[in-house]
């Protein structure tokens, strides 16, 4: 059996791990945050990231790798996000938040209904 044997360096270059190559942006968000989440922002993505808007809101828009990511985020930001931009993550928003109102109107309503069907002593 032979084995082929390297002498020598050879020089490899090092991939480009930028987010830009790594998590190429789909599309871009958006957003109107509540004055209060201005250093979450200003945190993650810098004190230039948003507008300051007269009443104090801040317009954030800034690109994004996927809907799941961008939607979890959102989510987390409770009350305090209004996103504008893309119509479709405003839909997909708007249809998580109902489901989970009906969710919980239905638990509220089994609760009331069983505290009914108890028989008086």
């Amino acid at each position: 059996m032979h084995v082929a044997s390297y002498e020598g360096n050879r020089e490899v270059p090092m991939p480009d791990l930028s987010n830009k190559k790594v998590f190429p942006a789909k599309d871009r968000v958006k957003v109107i945050f509540d004055p209060s989440m201005k250093w979450q922002l200003v945190e993650e993505y810098g004190v230039d990231s948003f507008t300051e808007m007269d009443d104090g809101s801040l317009l954030f828009e800034h690109e994004y790798a996927d809907d799941e990511g961008l939607l979890s985020w959102m989510l987390s930001c409770r009350d305090k996000v209004t996103v504008l931009e893309p119509k479709r993550i405003r839909e997909k928003l708007y249809h998580i938040t109902s489901e989970i109102v009906k969710r919980y109107e239905e638990n509220e309503n089994e609760k009331q209904s069983v505290g009914r069907d108890r028989p008086s002593e």
